[in-house]
């Protein structure tokens, strides 16, 4: 059990320089198996540790898995923009009933993956990869931009909407971003896209 009154060593004070400024909270705590999250948070913020920005891109794409996914992407996935107006960021997703595709997916770029079943008809379950963490969204979308045809103008829309976002992501939506969201519903919706979104 963690013991708060029990002095640090020079030890744990070393991993704590190492882990607290870029580590996720997990690896923190695996590191410093003798103090409590409470605890190590508090020792940091005594010694001005700074804790450095964990959102950063998690994508492990390599050569022909980039045209891939974008294929992927194309036919069978979804690019969004969440409609609140505070933290939702762009969503992007892809369901299948191949649940080793979704798990490829999944191992390349981490996100979630849930089940949804049509309870009625004779259809097989399926699986659904989603992200929506700006950073992962933002670097994910750059790669995937120049293989994408059929979505590539929402692909472009949404990538614009996180290079505002993400320099003011706990804010309303300004004015601009709003418009972009609009403009993925539009090019999302089914049939002809508005001659001002088309071309």
């Amino acid at each position: 059990m963690a013991n708060q009154f029990k002095p640090w060593t020079l030890n744990e004070l070393e991993h704590l320089k190492e882990v607290w400024p870029n580590k996720p909270r997990e690896e923190v705590i695996t590191a410093l198996p003798e103090r409590s999250y409470k605890a190590i948070m508090t020792k940091a913020r005594r010694l001005s540790i700074p804790r450095g920005n964990l959102r950063q891109p998690r994508v492990y794409l390599e050569g022909s898995d980039v045209p891939y996914l974008a294929g992927i992407i194309d036919g069978e996935g979804s690019i969004m923009i969440g409609r609140r107006k505070y933290l939702s960021p762009v969503i992007i997703s892809v369901g299948n009933t191949n649940f080793e595709l979704i798990y490829w997916i999944d191992q390349r770029v981490p996100g979630f993956v849930t089940r949804y079943d049509n309870p009625s008809g004779n259809r097989k379950p399926q699986r659904k990869w989603v992200i929506h963490e700006m950073a992962t969204a933002q670097a994910l979308l750059r790669l995937l931009l120049p293989h994408l045809i059929v979505k590539r103008k929402v692909a472009q829309v949404a990538l614009d909407f996180l290079d505002s976002r993400l320099q003011h992501p706990r804010r309303r939506y300004n004015e601009r971003e709003v418009r972009l969201s609009e403009q993925t519903i539009l090019l999302n919706r089914r049939g002809k896209i508005p001659e001002a979104l088309d071309g």
